[in-house]
């Protein structure tokens, strides 16, 4: 997850430039977080910044989306 939105969208469009698909783990577990009325901040360990459990299945669930599509 890139703190700055501008390298995550540079690599975002590097890699429609290359035809690859990708998947913005931020917006997941945003989309994630709507859904279960959580606050996002749930989705990652305290003081760490990496994702937790929850966190890590929001994005595997968004992966598993994408490329069913």
């Amino acid at each position: 997850v890139f703190a700055d939105r501008a390298d995550a969208e540079s690599m975002r469009d590097y890699f429609a430039s290359t035809g690859l698909p990708t998947v913005d783990a931020l917006i997941a577990i945003r989309q994630a977080a709507a859904k279960s009325g959580a606050d996002p901040m749930d989705f990652f360990i305290p003081k760490d910044g990496h994702l937790n459990a929850r966190g890590n299945a929001a994005v595997a669930a968004a992966v598993v989306d994408a490329l069913a599509r």
